[in-house]
């Protein structure tokens, strides 16, 4: 390629970048071999691998599973598929898992992206330094309502997805499976549920109260509903809690 050509590549993606959309799939293909012909090759180049380095980077399991070649692939696909071009490069990568599901490819894999997602969005969310005390915990009631941190989030699969992240080379088998992810001391957490706790925090986050939440998950019993309540205090999952 003459070096007027690259000029012409490289003012190319500069535009797209302008605009807010990637001009093609090829931002995402790996870059040519061989000596930089020109500075406006490095720019460009590095551009393109930035792009890929950046989605790269959120979700390291699902490129493990895919393969570089699928990989390569999907990503070129979704870079084609004319999303709007975030002004955080590192944010590229948000609207995967919906492209992954309008296009076919398999539950498994869409669910593994939207946990990788949601690592991403809980390590970078910008979450109140309210805390709650001792004092709030002795006060609730049935008609309690909690406000959680935005770097909680909540993931049901269809698949042994937990037990795939402990160890990845087990076999995808069809299994319900819930999991929650939490930002605690700077670092991003998780953890298994069972279907009840699932509900009962999925009830409590979308706004209803502890009784009406309870509803929900009715095989809890005391003792246990004890316990996510002290996992909602120690792990700093919610900043207020306030009658119905």
């Amino acid at each position: 390629m003459s070096l007027r050509d690259r000029q012409d590549e490289f003012l190319e993606l500069i535009e797209s970048q302008i605009n807010g959309k990637p001009v093609s799939p090829k931002l995402f293909d790996p870059p040519p071999r061989g000596k930089w012909l020109s500075r406006f090759e490095l720019y460009s180049n590095g551009l393109r691998a930035r792009t890929k380095e950046s989605m790269e980077v959120m979700y390291p399991r699902l490129v493990k599973e895919l393969g570089d070649e699928a990989w390569t692939a999907l990503g070129s696909n979704y870079l084609a598929s004319g999303l709007l071009w975030p002004r955080n490069l590192n944010d590229l990568g948000l609207a995967l898992p919906e492209f992954m599901g309008s296009n076919g490819l398999k539950e498994y894999l869409i669910d593994l992206a939207r946990f990788e997602r949601a690592l991403h969005l809980s390590f970078h969310a910008f979450d109140s330094n309210d805390e709650l005390s001792l004092e709030d915990f002795q006060v609730i009631d049935e008609e309690s309502r909690f406000e959680f941190r935005t770097s909680m989030h909540l993931i049901k699969s269809n698949w042994n997805l937990f037990s795939q992240l402990e160890n990845s080379a087990a076999e995808w088998i069809c299994k319900s499976e819930f999991i929650l992810i939490y930002r605690l001391n700077f670092d991003v957490k998780y953890r298994a549920l069972t279907q009840d706790e699932y509900n009962l925090l999925t009830c409590l986050k979308a706004g209803a109260s502890l009784g009406e939440a309870l509803e929900d998950a009715q095989k809890l019993d005391p003792e246990r509903l004890s316990a996510i309540l002290a996992e909602i205090y120690a792990f700093h999952l919610a900043t207020k809690i306030a009658a119905a």
